[in-house]
């Protein structure tokens, strides 16, 4: 007779282990995958099964090359040949799948190379995440904040142009009119409520510039009452009529406000200076 009783338990034990292993494997809320040493797929949970749209089936008959983006595949190739030559583990390789649908899946993965006893390679298992989502709003942003980067160059340049070419050369006449009153002191009375005038136009059209480059009132009213009021200011310069309608509903960062702003004189900027026209919407 033979006590066969601790191979039993460490045989329990192991299919525990397995039961506990599948489990995790199929409701893992991550995409989990076993992929021969040879690059065949040999087992997908739901997760990475949606990630790419196949069934499990289906990417059984698949190679990891062939769901992978041609151009990222030679360096993901090099990652898992040196786990087969003797590594154990890689953490979040970035590389671009192919959806069944045929566009672009963003994933990030891991892997772990399984050993027999003897110390052979008998397959990897590795976890996926699907960073699309993540991926489009950070290109989203950017391409928001170059936009933006550009809309405020746009209008430190356009003030630029309004204080060279208007406010500068107005100023320039002014003092030519000045020495001409020098060489002429008996049309100063005449003269001296004209050119108080010009004076006049010329410092509300600086305090004009100055408020659209900081409106105090974003601080003090908020966003949508500060740019309302900056309308407001704009369209009795320029004989305007505009409409603001506002729709926000929380209160934004006066950061974001100042953003908004810029873009928006710039536009109405533009409508004002190449359309001629006289009245305009804005929200």
């Amino acid at each position: 007779m033979l006590d066969i009783t601790a191979r039993k338990r460490a045989e329990e034990a192991l299919r525990e282990s397995e039961e506990k292993f599948r489990s995790v494997f199929r409701d893992a809320g991550v995409g989990m995958v076993i992929v021969s040493p040879e690059g065949r797929f040999l087992g997908a949970n739901t997760a990475f099964c949606e990630y790419l749209g196949y069934t499990e089936e289906e990417l059984r008959e698949k190679t990891v090359e062939s769901i992978t983006l041609a151009d990222d595949w030679p360096a993901f190739s090099r990652k898992l040949q040196e786990l087969l030559a003797g590594g154990s583990s890689f953490q979040w390789f970035d590389k671009r799948c192919l959806h069944k649908s045929g566009r672009i899946v963003y994933t990030q993965s891991s892997a772990s190379l399984i050993r027999s006893s003897e110390g052979t390679a008998q397959y990897f298992v590795g976890e996926v995440l699907d960073i699309t989502s993540r991926i489009e709003a950070e290109a989203a942003l950017s391409e928001m904040t170059r936009k933006l980067i550009a809309a405020q160059e746009q209008e430190r340049a356009r003030i630029g142009r309004e204080l060279h070419d208007d406010i500068n050369q107005r100023l320039a006449m002014l003092a030519v009119e000045l020495e001409q009153l020098q060489a002429n002191p008996f049309e100063i009375e005449a003269r001296a409520q004209e050119i108080r005038r010009e004076a006049i136009e010329i410092s509300d059209d600086v305090q004009a510039l100055s408020h659209d480059l900081h409106s105090s009132k974003l601080e003090y009213l908020g966003v949508a009452a500060g740019i309302r009021s900056w309308c407001r200011e704009f369209a009795e310069r320029q004989k305007m009529e505009i409409d603001f309608n506002s729709t926000l509903r929380n209160v934004l960062p006066i950061e974001v406000g100042r953003t908004l702003l810029r873009v928006l004189q710039e536009a109405l900027h533009n409508a004002s200076k190449h359309s001629g026209v006289k009245r305009g919407e804005a929200g």
